[in-house]
């Protein structure tokens, strides 16, 4: 459901670039937007952040910053997708929640875990807006069509890292998973040598065949989001 809303919000993008490259068929615009599609298809493929299980490292987390930041300047670049693909998406939000529970119930020792992925992700952010906005307007001054060109690219690539069918599957004994062996201790699956319950957030996931009600479901879904990510833009253009 999440991924069919996310795949629709990510394509209403795209007539905003369109509009900053007419003509959009020209051969300078054209090349760019084929090397932005095969940088995030690539990105797609590669899967570099895996599932995003575990407390990421400061650098990661501080890149998910960057990644945040790179979402909030270049317009129609889907920052979800990329903390998806940086494996960051879960731990943000698990972090958030930890926190503000802690905060909640002034739990120093949880709240201190929470943090380390906190800290480093505002950072990123902070640097991220203003290294990445004085980079993206110094390429725009010099080269603007060539640049809308990769971000329309970089936009449409997105989608294909998207697709909405696909579901968790459970990793069977004896698997190996992230460098641990896989257990089941009462049927539930566990991390052998640290001892650690593999949560079903946390399982790889693999494609499946959708029928004929949830290809209808997905596809309405991704209209719903592109509806409301066209609406959006245009309350901001008036």
């Amino acid at each position: 459901v999440m991924y069919s809303l996310f795949i629709g919000l990510t394509l209403g993008g795209v007539p905003l670039l369109l509009r900053m490259v007419r003509p959009a068929l020209r051969p300078d615009v054209v090349l760019a937007a084929l090397a932005g599609f095969a940088v995030m298809l690539l990105m797609a493929v590669l899967q570099p952040g895996g599932d995003g299980g575990g407390e990421p490292s400061w650098a990661l987390a501080f890149l998910a910053g960057l990644a945040g930041a790179a979402a909030m300047v270049l317009p129609g670049v889907s920052g979800g997708y990329l903390l998806l693909l940086l494996g960051m998406y879960v731990p943000i939000l698990d972090a958030i929640a930890t926190a503000r529970e802690a905060a909640g119930d002034r739990d120093l020792a949880a709240l201190a875990p929470a943090m380390r992925v906190i800290v480093p992700v505002g950072v990123g952010v902070v640097v991220g807006v203003a290294g990445i906005s004085n980079l993206i307007r110094w390429l725009m001054r010099r080269a603007e069509r060539p640049t809308v060109g990769v971000l329309l690219g970089l936009l449409i690539g997105a989608v294909a890292g998207l697709w909405p069918f696909q579901a968790p599957v459970a990793p069977a004994a004896g698997e190996a998973f992230r460098g641990d062996r896989v257990v089941l201790i009462d049927g539930v699956p566990h991390m052998e040598a640290a001892g650690r319950e593999i949560e079903p957030k946390h399982w790889p996931t693999a494609f499946f065949t959708p029928s004929a009600g949830q290809a209808a479901a997905a596809a309405g879904l991704v209209g719903l989001g592109l509806v409301a990510s066209l609406g959006i833009g245009r309350l901001g253009r008036e």
